[in-house]
């Protein structure tokens, strides 16, 4: 397999909102229209997603990540790069990013440096069991 992205993954675990945009035809196929996965890897160029919904190919979601790490949120433009189905209902999606909104990139380059530098993914988590 060759790999295409031109920018590190860099493995965490953190979780995102995903709000699906709405396709041509409108048919949603009894998929919800926001998403809560979690994040297992990220780059400057996209992200790893373990969810529940399998998305196709193509497929346009707005992210938005928030992380306790950083003091704001981010929102990014990405297309479904591929879907592959996982084990216990979930799916494995890889998001490539499209347009990252005014001022996120900074912030996002940012947030990758700060786990590069050993901050810890598990922190993340804390907001589910509060």
């Amino acid at each position: 397999m060759n790999e295409r992205r031109s920018s590190e993954r860099i493995p965490v675990t953190l979780p995102v909102v995903c709000e699906l945009m709405e396709d041509q035809a409108g048919d949603w196929s009894g998929v919800d229209k926001m998403m809560t996965p979690i994040i297992k890897d990220i780059s400057l160029g996209g992200i790893k997603l373990i969810g529940w919904n399998f998305l196709p190919e193509g497929q346009m979601l707005k992210v938005i990540i928030s992380s306790t790490l950083i003091s704001a949120h981010l929102e990014i433009l990405g297309k479904v790069a591929w879907c592959n189905a996982l084990e216990c209902d979930e799916v494995c999606l890889g998001v490539q990013f499209i347009n990252i909104i005014h001022g996120s990139q900074a912030i996002l380059q940012e947030l990758i440096q700060l786990y590069c530098n050993g901050s810890s993914p598990l922190a993340e988590m804390d907001i589910w069991t509060e």
